[in-house]
């Protein structure tokens, strides 16, 4: 955990303190500000009835009277989620049946909608009694949450919100919308105003109880629209559509936020090559920009009407920061900021591109390089370069085209070349590093896990391409069966394109010339099995030598995170 407390994890108390988990996650403590964090409110372990030892998360009810408490990793608790009463101190689970997912507080603070077996259920906290409302959820009918699709590609787990009233719960069914009245118990569907709607990613009540906003996306992703909706009427209205010639960034589709009674509203979109929050009439029309960040808003946490102050994020490519600007766009004031810098890594530049490297103890001109394609930022990716680490091997990740943070342009850079445009800054800085740390240029390999192994597959295929050896583990073969949401935004909907054909490794498998070793888990639910069979039988059919290993056993945890000591030295002993 980062020793910065993002505000997405600090809550307002209105008596005007914040409240936060305690940095050993066991108890609630309040205080003025992030670092006055002292007074203990809720120490879980001292809870009167159902204790826990610690909690993950927490959300306050309206009204502070209760606070719903997410059960940390680890803990022997029987429930995922618990209601904790402030003024009994007692804590009850949510159900007694613990598939709970997504739950969200009614305004009134009575009520909680959750989701069971892909069902929508609301608990009545008063009376401890539940409904049902709807009875279709399946493996392929998601009522409230998303589908492992549209999880990925729009980073949301779940679509509910209710009314301000507390009187009606909007949910999705899948890519459609529905109504559901607490008072008549009928549920309803919210047609949207165009036929081409495919995405619903966003919804937001405005003050008035009879009316909220809906956010939706083409199929291709070129075109996000906002409508208004009368939830008496259910007639839709579109007021607001924004074009991209290439694709519409996933937080700009997420965030739609009403700004005051006069119903103006608030959305992300690209302003200069970089991402700001934007206010529009409630006809749609353009008011102003309110940001005029050098770097990208990625998050907008909160806006209080009272104060007319927006909290959000920024994000620069190197640096997080949080910041508070008035809704007028005057006095932006940067609260706090964060590198994402780690120690025991060396940072450089070649261009655009940002890179990192974890180096051995003892370099020398014979000292390996594994170029890891991972997430520039992620803590996931300390136990592979560190094994590396210990055993002599230089590890380098580069932050490469399609990646958040250094503008617009550079994000959508990868657009239609999904995997070959980040395997080919790869190349360009493998290059790089030899001859800056003088080691063999010869000595290269590449090491990538799931769509990332893709990337490492287009690398090793490249006809000029600089890695000895490429190890693609659970790899994304073909684009063409990844995530659809996905490949929509980034590749278009055709699945023939010459774009497909230049980013799959199963068309490019005769152009193999140098060493590729894959492994996968035969039980992967997430990248499955298929994907390696269909690259396996090219290779075959072009008389393609190469080297691979199934794990029958151990699950996905033989490969996810390349953590596991026995993945590790696989790739050890194949690449030194």
């Amino acid at each position: 955990m980062s020793l910065l407390i993002f505000l997405s994890l600090l809550l307002p108390l209105p008596d005007g303190n914040y409240a936060a988990l305690s940095g050993d996650s066991t108890a609630i403590v309040a205080g003025t500000s992030k670092t006055a964090m002292k007074e203990a409110v809720v120490e879980f372990p001292k809870m009167r009835i159902n204790p826990l030892e610690k909690v993950s998360d927490f959300q306050f009810s309206p009204d502070v009277s209760r606070i719903l408490l997410t059960r940390a990793a680890g803990d022997t608790a029987q429930s995922p989620f618990y209601i904790y009463k402030v003024e009994s101190r007692r804590c009850d689970r949510l159900s007694d049946n613990p598939d709970q997912k997504a739950p969200v507080f009614s305004p009134d603070g009575k009520k909680i909608a959750y989701v069971r077996g892909n069902n929508v259920i609301i608990k009545r906290l008063e009376y401890n009694t539940e409904i049902q409302v709807t009875q279709d959820g399946s493996d392929s009918t998601y009522n409230g949450v998303r589908c492992r699709d549209m999880r990925e590609a729009f980073d949301q787990e779940a679509l509910m919100v209710w009314a301000p009233g507390s009187d009606y719960l909007v949910f999705s069914k899948n890519e459609r919308l529905y109504m559901y009245s607490m008072q008549y118990k009928w549920t309803k569907e919210v047609k949207m105003p165009d036929p081409d709607a495919a995405y619903i990613t966003a919804v937001e009540w405005s003050s008035d109880p009879e009316m909220f906003g809906v956010i939706y996306l083409n199929k291709e992703q070129t075109k996000l629209r906002m409508a208004k909706v009368n939830a008496a009427t259910f007639v839709a209205k579109r007021i607001y559509e924004y074009t991209d010639s290439k694709y519409i960034l996933p937080e700009c589709a997420t965030f739609l936020k009403f700004a005051d009674k006069t119903h103006n509203f608030m959305v992300l979109r690209p302003e200069n090559d970089r991402v700001q929050l934007c206010l529009f009439s409630p006809l749609g029309k353009f008011v102003k920009q309110i940001t005029s960040a050098s770097a990208d808003v990625t998050t907008v946490y909160r806006y209080d009407f009272a104060a007319r102050r927006i909290w959000y994020q920024t994000f620069d490519g190197s640096v997080r920061s949080e910041c508070q600007i008035l809704s007028d766009g005057s006095k932006p004031v940067t609260l706090s900021s964060e590198s994402v810098q780690k120690s025991g890594r060396e940072y450089g530049k070649l261009g655009e591109l940002s890179y990192y490297v974890v180096k051995p103890d003892n370099m020398s001109k014979s000292t390996p390089l594994v170029m890891y394609v991972t997430d520039f930022e992620s803590d996931e990716s300390d136990a592979f370069e560190n094994a590396m680490r210990w055993r002599g091997v230089m590890t380098a990740v580069v932050k490469c085209r399609g990646t958040e943070g250094q503008g617009v342009a550079f994000r959508q850079a990868a657009y239609l070349d999904m995997l070959n445009a980040p395997a080919q800054d790869y190349a360009k800085v493998a290059a790089e590093i030899a001859a800056k740390y003088g080691i063999d240029s010869s000595n290269i390999s590449i090491v990538g896990e799931d769509i990332n192994a893709g990337v490492a597959l287009s690398a090793i295929l490249a006809a000029d391409s600089p890695f000895r050896a490429a190890v693609a583990v659970s790899p994304v073969t073909d684009l063409r069966n990844y995530n659809p949401v996905v490949t929509q935004r980034l590749m278009r909907t055709s699945g023939a394109t010459s774009a497909y054909r230049m980013n799959s490794a199963v068309d490019n498998a005769s152009k193999l010339e140098k060493k590729l070793l894959i492994l996968h888990s035969a039980g992967d639910d997430v990248t499955p099995l298929s994907n390696t069979e269909a690259l396996c039988n090219a290779l075959v059919d072009s008389g393609v030598q190469f080297d691979m290993q199934v794990f029958f056993s151990g699950g996905r945890g033989m490969t996810s995170g390349l953590a596991n000591n026995y993945t590790v030295t696989k790739i050890y002993n194949y690449i030194k």
